[in-house]
């Protein structure tokens, strides 16, 4: 964070949001799919923490930006009021939720070790190596995005990244998924 040019305030935020995020995945016992859900909605609002100067150290934050010129300043003011914040942690987390309660459910469908599920990931990858590219492809083009035009687009971008990935990998999980009825056969 140090290296992009952000400030201390995302550390404490993340280690925050990190054991709120692990409280709430505890209190579901660690078995409960709803919890889980929850806690990994509540855990990528760590990202949020980037945006604190701009709401808590106003002054200084607009000290720094005087080149973009005192219009840029104000406008930038006029649509960041401090209750601004405490929306976009709202509205992430919603997104960050339904998202996740479509993307748990296609996780857990195959029950598999850790070293199998990284194994038949390795083995998927490569036997399906135009798939892989592309979804190299959607994750870098977020990336490109995020950096180089829309910041905040980090927030809801991941989610379009999963949902775009999961269409491309439909096909490759019904191929490569196990269907007893056809071993007994």
């Amino acid at each position: 964070m140090f290296v992009t040019g952000m400030t201390w305030m995302p550390i404490p935020f993340s280690i925050l949001t990190g054991i709120i995020a692990e409280l709430v995945y505890w209190s579901g016992g660690y078995k409960s799919m709803r919890s889980a859900v929850l806690a990994a909605g509540v855990f990528p609002l760590w990202s949020c923490g980037n945006y604190l100067p701009l709401f808590l150290q106003r002054e200084q934050y607009f000290a720094g930006r005087t080149s973009y010129g005192q219009e840029y300043i104000d406008a930038v003011m006029k649509f960041t009021p401090n209750w601004m914040f405490f929306a976009l942690l709202i509205a992430a987390a919603i997104v960050l939720t339904v998202i996740l309660i479509y993307i748990f459910p296609l996780i857990a469908r195959y029950a598999n070790t850790d070293i199998a599920m990284i194994k038949n990931y390795l083995l998927a990858g490569f036997r399906y190596l135009f798939c892989t590219i592309m979804l190299f492809a959607v994750h870098f083009a977020m990336f490109f995005l995020v950096v180089a035009v829309f910041t905040p687009l980090i927030i809801f971008g991941e989610g379009l990244c999963a949902l775009l990935c999961s269409y491309l990998m439909i096909n490759v999980m019904r191929i490569v998924a196990y269907h007893a009825d056809e071993e007994q056969a």
